[in-house]
């Protein structure tokens, strides 16, 4: 509990100083919006990893078949199919790339962890309302910003 602030107590009857520990608490309003978020932030990483490997086990599965099938008797030179899946393939995998999915769905947990951790530290009294206000900031910081990376092939 190093962030708690200590008060300084003076006791009349014996005139010695002893520090104690004062817990600063939230309000039930704040610790339920807080408690918001964290839901919130959980549905959000659950939602970019599903759809990080949807798109990817398509784009894989559609490559694969262009792989597999291209030159193949039942399908024409020309087919349009290949040229479909061509490009579902490339949209997909330039989607996960270009948003950085993978990276946006590890920031998003890596928010919610922590401040599921400050939550349950401040539920057990072991950090005060400053540290768990703090932690939500953190995890705000933590989840970052939505980047478009369209520069993501050229070199440096």
């Amino acid at each position: 509990m190093a962030d708690t602030p200590l008060t300084t107590v003076t006791s009349v009857s014996s005139g010695q100083t002893t520090q104690a520990q004062t817990l600063i608490t939230v309000t039930p309003e704040v610790l339920k919006d807080i408690e918001h978020k964290l839901t919130e932030w959980d549905s959000i990483s659950n939602w970019l990893r599903v759809t990080q490997m949807s798109l990817g086990v398509i784009a894989i599965a559609c490559s694969l078949f262009i792989t597999a099938f291209a030159g193949a008797d039942f399908l024409d030179a020309d087919s349009t199919v290949i040229r479909i899946l061509a490009f579902i393939t490339t949209l997909f995998l330039t989607l996960m790339t270009s948003f950085n999915i993978s990276s946006k769905a590890n920031s998003s947990r890596n928010a919610w962890r922590h401040l599921n951790k400050a939550l349950y530290s401040y539920k057990s009294n072991r950090i005060d309302g400053d540290a768990l206000i703090k932690a939500y900031e953190e995890g705000e910081n933590i989840l970052g910003s939505v980047d478009f990376n369209f520069n993501k092939t050229e070199s440096k």
